[in-house]
Parts: structure tokens; C-alpha cells; sequence
């Protein structure tokens, strides 16, 4: 689960960083773990296999840490275009809100084209 993360991560950073070096050295990576799977369950049995992953998904695990670092998009503090709105004040008088309410001519219509009978 570890090794996943990992290249995770390393995919995620070619991208974030835009540079593909990152996603090589994924497949390279993933492509290495795979390959030292095979040969050393033929070579050493099952036990030793999976302590030889298991050192892997420790150096996978220190890939985890040594990329982490603050979100680029996020490292110059832009403020959100969003937060800096500020909506309108605007006066409305008691008959500008009357004549914006439905009428009694359209409410009618509105009921007989909801009532099907």
C-alpha cells in the first residue's frame, strides 16, 4: 500500500511540477519493485520476499516525505477573487417589490399548466 501512495505521489508531482522525469522515475520505480518480486520469490521463498518489499515500501515511505512540500499554486497566498467581492446595496421600494411578485393572470396559468386535469 505504501509502494502505491509513493507512486502516487510521484505521478501527481510530474504533474503538478510539469516535469515527466517524475512519472519515469514512477514506472521505473514500480517496474523495479516488480522485477525484484519475481526473481527473489524464486530465488529466496515467500518470507524473504516480503521482507525485501518490505524495505522497499520503507524507501518508499521516505520518497512519501522528501516530496512533500507546499502546494505551488498555494506558496504565493493569491487571495481568492471570491472573498474580495462585495455585493451591491440596492434600494428597493414596496411597489418595486409588488410588481416584481407574480400576478393573479400568471399564477392562474401556472396552476392550469401544473394541473394535468
Amino acid at each position: 500500500m505504501v509502494l502505491q501512495v509513493s507512486l502516487g505521489v510521484m505521478v501527481m508531482r510530474a504533474f503538478t511540477h510539469s516535469n515527466r522525469l517524475w512519472l519515469v522515475a514512477a514506472i521505473a520505480w514500480h517496474a523495479l519493485v516488480d522485477a525484484v518480486a519475481v526473481v527473489a520469490i524464486t530465488q529466496v521463498g515467500a518470507v524473504a520476499t516480503e521482507a525485501i518489499i518490505a524495505v522497499m515500501a520503507g524507501i518508499s515511505l521516505t520518497v512519501i516525505f522528501l516530496l512533500k512540500d507546499e502546494d505551488p499554486s498555494r506558496s504565493e497566498q493569491q487571495e481568492s477573487p471570491i472573498a474580495a467581492f462585495e455585493a451591491a446595496r440596492v434600494k428597493v421600494t414596496e411597489e418595486e417589490l409588488e410588481d416584481s411578485r407574480y400576478s393573479s393572470q400568471i399564477s392562474g396559468i401556472l396552476t392550469q399548466v401544473n394541473d394535468p386535469y
